[in-house]
């Protein structure tokens, strides 16, 4: 065979799961001390996320248990809307799955990425599935599940699935709806600045609207540190609405393939329909600028030199 052949023969394409699982410091797992304090903030973002966008004030519990050795075991629960069942393997199981990445808008998460990364930290430290449960308010009872991940395929593995009443620890209470996730992994808890006390202590600052709290146990049970964060206001933060974006944020490629994709004939319905703060007067203004002043040019026109020239006008 020949050295060419050979060597192409080789090449393998790997997934996005199997990319993260050597190369999991991307994630934010690169010590043990920052890797329990990447986790809580993944969990918690998703939990003031969720709240947020379902108009419900946040309820959020952080608990971590020291187990053998350098091992932690991390449950954090919500009082969020939680996650019908047939998301779940999605939601917490394959990477690059997410509702906000192609909407412009100001939120905690976007890539479909960080809680995905805990139940892979999980499994490849400790070697342990996530245990899940999810309760939403149409249901009667909760989903409980034990997820792991098969990362040359990017998709969740699952067993134990079964459906019961949840009942809350504290109050003894069903739960009406929420999310609760246990993981274990190698991970050091430490107090002090750049802890995971120190995260939620800010966390609940600049989200008033939301009641956090946390408990630490040692591995004989007893209470290592243990704190409370009551919201301190009952009014949660005004609805985000998507945007457009903006000519002066597109780059040249970006623009080719909004043009490749518009429904828009001409140029000037195209600027004033897909970019925020274009008005028939503004995209008359980019256009004779960019040589492309007459109103009836077709986008199917534009050549790459118009391209270019697009691209200094906005510059």
């Amino acid at each position: 065979m020949d050295p060419a052949e050979r060597l192409a023969s080789k090449q393998k394409q790997i997934s996005i799961s199997e990319f993260f699982e050597k190369n999991k410091h991307f994630l934010g797992f690169d010590t043990l001390q920052r890797s329990i304090i990447t986790a809580v903030k993944e969990a918690v973002d998703n939990s003031l996320d969720a709240c947020e966008e379902s108009r419900i004030l946040p309820e959020i519990r952080v608990e971590i248990q020291r187990l053998k050795g350098d091992r932690l075991r991390l449950i954090t629960q919500d009082n969020g809307p939680g996650i019908p069942r047939e998301d779940i393997e999605n939601v917490f199981g394959k990477f690059l799955l997410g509702s906000r990445f192609h909407a412009i808008r100001q939120t905690r998460g976007q890539q479909g990425i960080g809680i995905t990364g805990v139940v892979m930290y999980g499994q490849l430290t400790a070697g342990s599935k996530t245990k899940v449960i999810s309760k939403i308010s149409r249901d009667s009872s909760a989903v409980f599940v034990e997820l792991g991940i098969d990362t040359r395929r990017n998709k969740a593995t699952k067993s134990g699935e079964s459906r019961d009443i949840w009942l809350d620890e504290k109050t003894s209470e069903p739960v009406p709806h929420g999310l609760k996730i246990e993981t274990e992994m190698r991970a050091k808890y430490q107090r002090g600045r750049q802890s995971v006390h120190q995260y939620l202590r800010m966390t609940s600052i600049v989200n008033p609207h939301a009641s956090i709290s946390l408990i630490v146990r040692d591995r004989d049970g007893s209470t290592i540190e243990e704190d409370e964060w009551q919201r301190t206001t009952d009014r949660l933060p005004r609805v985000v609405s998507e945007i457009k974006p903006h000519p002066h944020g597109i780059q040249l490629g970006s623009l080719q393939r909004m043009l490749r994709e518009a429904e828009e004939r001409k140029m000037t319905s195209f600027l004033r329909h897909n970019f925020s703060g274009v008005s028939m007067r503004a995209a008359r203004e980019i256009l004779a600028e960019a040589g492309l002043d007459r109103l009836n040019i077709s986008i199917y026109g534009v050549t790459n030199e118009h391209y270019k020239e697009f691209s200094n006008v906005k510059a």
